[in-house]
């Protein structure tokens, strides 16, 4: 009615979560989820013409264990050590995780085959940019997890604030704030998924969301609309970001009507 796009955030590990969080062990369980619940809603919801993607965990890497050593590198989440990662203490192990989403990411492309798919996580976890971070979310780490080829990711979203592991008020040397699109060489396509002017370096939203668009990002989405929250934008400021990019075409124009 409104002629907006909807993502829909299933899981949320950016908070210790209380409940359902057997379904990260117990297959017979998130099986059972997965078929009587997950399948038919995807399949229910398929030819909504308003539905955009499907968010499987918002912010996985706050409650993965940011010390455990394997000898394959989709599980070892050494590299995490010291980075902030587990921040609500719930030590699940990346393996189980990836093993979740490649079993969501299927159940969804199986109700509904034209579905996409992401998470939103950081550039620690999403990009292989440098030493201290790893794309564990790649099509061979989720496919080794859950033994779904089909159970993988379309596009990542990338979060970055200023905020709150970096109180010195900036950006990490990996943030998409400090490079461009192309500068990941990633396989997919990245959306920088959460931001905040409030929480950024240069507290302006035209520049912000300029900057994205001129780094070829596939997209941006600001933290949040509704307002509330810890580094979450007031409305007449993501407003003010939104405008400054509305009208530009220099990186190919997608007319849209739902």
């Amino acid at each position: 009615q409104h002629n907006v796009f909807v993502i829909l955030c299933l899981w949320n590990l950016a908070v210790k979560p209380q409940q359902m969080l057997h379904l990260y062990t117990d297959q017979k369980k998130l099986d059972s989820y997965l078929e009587k619940v997950l399948k038919p809603l995807a399949s229910g919801l398929k030819d909504k013409k308003a539905l955009a993607a499907w968010d499987v965990i918002n912010e996985p890497q706050g409650s993965v264990a940011d010390s455990i050593t394997d000898t394959n590198p989709c599980w070892d989440t050494t590299i995490l050590k010291n980075s902030g990662a587990d921040w609500t203490q719930t030590h699940l192990k990346m393996k189980d995780v990836m093993r979740f989403i490649n079993l969501h990411s299927d159940a969804i492309k199986t109700g509904d085959p034209k579905a996409l798919v992401t998470i939103g996580d950081s550039d620690l976890t999403m990009t292989n940019i440098a030493n201290n971070t790893r794309d564990y979310y790649s099509d061979s780490c989720l496919s080794q997890a859950g033994g779904k080829p089909n159970g993988t990711l379309d596009f990542y979203c990338l979060h970055s604030y200023t905020w709150p592991h970096t109180p010195d008020g900036k950006y990490s040397a990996t943030s998409p704030f400090k490079h461009t699109n192309a500068d990941y060489k990633s396989p997919k396509a990245l959306v920088v998924g959460e931001f905040a002017t409030v929480c950024s370096e240069s507290l302006n939203a035209s520049k912000n969301y300029r900057q994205l668009y001129d780094a070829k990002y596939a997209g941006a989405l600001s933290w949040q609309y509704n307002e509330g929250g810890d580094c979450a934008d007031k409305r007449s400021v993501d407003d003010i970001g939104m405008t400054a990019i509305k009208d530009l075409t220099e990186n190919g124009k997608i007319v849209i009507k739902l």
